[in-house]
């Protein structure tokens, strides 16, 4: 897979396209401040390979199929955000009383209160809690609580975290091909054909299509991130604590401004890593 000449391509058609059409730039950042529901009804476009970059018109066509186009990646995440939610509700606070939130009252904190091992309370005894004593300490005995509550929260969480951490990846890896396939056919059945998409993959091949992903995020990742610390750390020294206020402000402006560039330049890109098998 020949990745520099990808990048070029995807560099040129971005310069090109976007960055030498101020007008069309403006009508991209309008587009990005819509929910970005347009925008991605654009993305579709470059993804159906339309080469020079399209022109920012039909704007109820681009909400259409924007839209579907966030249906089909909402599906995708669907199962990180249910792993989030059950992730709240097995370690979040649940119970209340006159003493506030427990930070461990989960149901897997309560489970641990079945631990042998227990302390007493350091700062309330038996003859002070009141009956409404949130769940995390044992009803059995009210006045003991389990050292082990901080742990088990601890490592349910990393547990979560890393399931989500395998699940992104995992998503990251599917989603181009789906979203290119999707953006093709208009089918959402394609969308998530997923033994189509891995037989794509392998046609590409792993090694070549992972690296390629990497290859991407990397080119856009770090230099935005330069471009985000140098101004967080301009606006920080020239404003101090004002810049809690004025930081979001200007690093929004300057998402709204990048993002359209970012966009078509990845959407491009993976155009062409997709359309590598038939060159």
């Amino acid at each position: 897979m020949d990745y520099e000449n990808m990048l070029r391509d995807a560099f040129l058609y971005t310069k090109e396209g976007v960055f030498e059409k101020i007008n069309r730039w403006v009508l991209l950042i309008i587009a990005t401040l819509i929910l970005t529901i347009p925008l991605l009804g654009y993305i579709a476009k470059i993804l159906r390979a339309e080469k020079p970059a399209p022109e920012v018109q039909n704007w109820g066509t681009l909400f259409v199929d924007g839209i579907k186009m966030l249906i089909v990646e909402i599906v995708y995440f669907i199962p990180i955000i249910l792993i989030w939610i059950v992730g709240m509700f097995i370690l979040g606070p649940h119970t209340t009383s006159s003493y506030g939130t427990s930070p461990y009252g989960s149901y897997l904190a309560s489970y641990s209160a079945a631990s042998p091992h227990h302390t007493i309370h350091p700062t309330l005894s038996p003859t002070t809690l009141p009956t409404s004593f949130p769940l995390a300490y044992p009803t059995v005995n009210p006045g003991l609580y389990t050292a082990a509550y901080p742990t088990a929260g601890m490592a349910g969480a990393g547990i979560l975290g890393l399931l989500n951490l395998l699940l992104g990846i995992v998503i990251g890896i599917l989603l181009p091909i789906a979203m290119v396939r999707f953006a093709r056919s208009g089918s959402f059945s394609d969308a998530f054909n997923f033994k189509a998409i891995l037989d794509y993959i392998g046609k590409i091949g792993w090694i070549s299509y992972i690296i390629a992903l990497i290859i991407g995020g990397v080119i856009i990742g770090i230099p935005v991130f330069i471009i985000l610390f140098i101004i967080s750390a301009i606006i920080t020294v020239a404003f101090g604590f004002s810049a809690l206020l004025v930081l979001p402000v200007v690093l929004g402006i300057i998402y709204l401004i990048i993002a359209p560039l970012i966009s078509v330049f990845l959407s491009r890109y993976i155009t062409r890593v997709y359309d590598s098998v038939a060159a």
